[in-house]
Parts: C-alpha cells; sequence; structure tokens
C-alpha cells in the first residue's frame, strides 16, 4: 500500500509543480514586455572622427596607438 501512495503522489506533484513553473513564465514574460517599452532607442550623432588625426600611423602594425585611442 504504502509503494502505492508514493507513486500516486510522485504523479500528482509532478504536473501541480510544472504548472506553477509555467504561470511563473507567464508572468515573466509579462513583466519583460513592460520593461521592453520603457527601453529607449539609442541614438549616435552623425560624426565620424579619424584615428590618424589624433595621432595613428597606419604604416606600423606592430606600434599600438593606445595614445591616439585615448
Amino acid at each position: 500500500m504504502k509503494p502505492l501512495l508514493i507513486l500516486l503522489t510522485a504523479l500528482l506533484a509532478a504536473p501541480m509543480a510544472q504548472a506553477a513553473d509555467t504561470l511563473d513564465l507567464d508572468q515573466a514574460f509579462a513583466r519583460s514586455a513592460e520593461v521592453e517599452k520603457q527601453i529607449k532607442l539609442t541614438s549616435f550623432p552623425g560624426r565620424q572622427y579619424l584615428i590618424t588625426d589624433y595621432g595613428a600611423r597606419p604604416d606600423t602594425p606592430d606600434a599600438p596607438c593606445h595614445e591616439a585611442i585615448n
């Protein structure tokens, strides 16, 4: 009798646990949709900066251009 009771308990517990996980997942997706609406698109100005204008040299690939980058 005891093994049968354990088996029935296990069989009933699994679907209940899965249903609880599904509910949490639905809530998480609903919350993520709210958060996505609050995110603003990033915009960058239409400017370009040439690193060679700041001291980098294209003819020296072995020399790092730390100063020009900084």
